[in-house]
């Protein structure tokens, strides 16, 4: 019997328990270098991320904005700084295609002190004076999301819609265009700019436009 246990306990350990045993030990080791190689790849995941999802950029003209962020439909969110009319001719003397110069906020926002503007025109109706004066007192100096519909190639022009950001009294998003129309402040555009006309979210939000100029005037 004893000769049976020395037997035993004389014979190699199987291979699959010494490579255990070598990883173990290379773990115990170099524990630290790899905590931090997780720490840096995790690092450096999020900063593939960051920048192929520009959280951290800050757009201050149209030509700064991604083309799939347009093509895509995205939403920005941003402060109105100013709101500029710009008058219509002949037939739609009364109405104004509008301006809005609006400061971008991006998704994890640093401390900057640009103050760079876009420039926004909103798509879809246009206001009546009176309506200019409700845009203004509805969204200056206030945050805003804007819809991204297409940007002008020759000038530094968005086209978007535009909403207002959800507050304790109102807990929906607001459409100002919608808005205006319901008010009768305004009129659904009889032509979009031709940036638009390709876009393949703008021409269910423009039936949706017309629908409710339908309905509003049908009630007034």
């Amino acid at each position: 019997m004893a000769e049976k246990k020395n037997n035993q306990s004389s014979e190699p350990p199987s291979p699959s328990t010494d490579l255990e045993s070598r990883i173990l030990n290379f773990v115990n080791r170099n524990v630290r270098v790899i905590q931090y190689s997780v720490y840096f790849l995790g690092f450096a995941g999020l900063a593939v991320i960051a920048r192929r999802t520009f959280i951290f950029r800050k757009f201050g003209s149209s030509q700064a904005i991604p083309k799939e962020f347009i093509a895509n439909g995205y939403q920005l969110q941003g402060k109105v700084l100013g709101i500029t009319p710009i008058p219509l001719a002949e037939t739609h003397q009364h109405y104004n295609i509008l301006r809005l110069q609006i400061e971008h906020i991006p998704i994890c926002s640093l401390s900057s002190r640009k103050h760079s503007a876009l420039n926004v025109d909103m798509v879809g109706v246009w206001p009546s004076k009176d309506g200019v004066d409700t845009v203004k007192n509805t969204v200056l100096n206030k945050a805003v999301w804007l819809k991204l519909y297409g940007a002008s190639q020759n000038e530094d022009i968005i086209y978007s819609s535009i909403r207002t950001k959800r507050t304790w009294r109102f807990w929906r998003q607001r459409d100002v265009a919608k808005l205006l129309l319901k008010l009768n402040q305004g009129l659904v555009a009889s032509f979009p700019p031709r940036h638009l006309q390709f876009n393949k979210y703008y021409p269910d939000y423009y039936r949706k436009l017309l629908q409710l100029e339908v309905k509003y005037k049908k009630s007034s």
